[in-house]
C-alpha cells in the first residue's frame, strides 16, 4: 500500500475524523483537533513567555536598583526582553485548518499529494509559532512555493491559500 493512502486512513486520536497531520511527529490529528492542539500550544508558549518575562523584568529591576546604590559604578547589565509569542499565528492555525479540510475533501489532489501538503502545513504552522530567531525562512519558503504549485489545479483551494499565504508571509517578514 502506498504511504499518502496509508496515512490517510488513520483517525485522528481524538476524534472519529480521518486525520491529516501527525502532531509531535506521532499522534494522529485531524485538522479540527490539530488547529485545537495548535491554539493549545500557542497559549502554552505565551503563559511561558509571561512568566519568564515576569522574572526578567524583575531581575532587571533588581539589578537597576543595585547599580543606582552604587552609584553607577556596577553597570546594570539589563536582561532584553523578547516579545511574546504572535496572535496572528491563531490566525494562521485556523486558516490553515480550513485548508487542511479543504484539500483532504478535494478530488483532484491523490491521497499521497494530501499527505505530503498536510505535512508541509504542518510544518509552517510550527515554524510561525517559533521564536523569529529559529525560523528557517529559506525553507519556509520552499514549502510555500511547494503547495502552491500543488494546488495549482483548484480554484477553491486557491481562494483559501489566498487567505493564508498574505499571514505567513507576515509571520516571517517576507514580502
Amino acid at each position: 500500500m502506498e504511504e499518502g493512502k496509508e496515512a490517510m486512513n488513520v483517525k485522528c486520536n481524538q476524534c472519529d475524523k480521518q486525520a491529516m497531520v501527525k502532531y509531535d511527529e506521532q499522534i494522529p490529528l485531524c485538522a479540527d483537533c490539530y488547529h485545537k492542539m495548535a491554539q493549545a500550544d500557542l497559549m502554552a508558549a505565551q503563559a511561558e513567555h509571561n512568566r519568564l518575562a515576569w522574572l526578567a523584568s524583575n531581575l532587571n529591576s533588581s539589578r537597576q536598583q543595585l547599580s543606582d546604590e552604587a552609584g553607577g559604578l556596577i553597570p546594570a547589565r539589563l536582561i532584553r526582553i523578547p516579545q511574546p509569542p504572535s496572535g496572528t499565528a491563531t490566525e494562521i492555525v485556523k486558516v490553515v485548518s480550513d485548508l487542511t479540510q479543504a484539500i483532504l475533501e478535494d478530488r483532484k489532489i491523490t491521497a499521497q499529494q494530501k499527505s505530503e501538503i498536510a505535512e508541509q502545513l504542518r510544518f509552517l504552522v510550527s515554524e510561525a509559532l517559533a521564536n523569529k530567531d529559529r525560523q528557517r525562512v529559506r525553507v519556509v519558503k520552499t514549502v510555500i512555493e511547494a503547495i502552491n504549485k500543488s494546488i495549482s489545479t483548484s480554484a477553491g483551494l486557491l481562494t483559501i491559500w489566498d487567505r493564508v499565504l498574505p499571514l505567513l508571509k507576515a509571520a516571517f517578514g517576507l514580502q
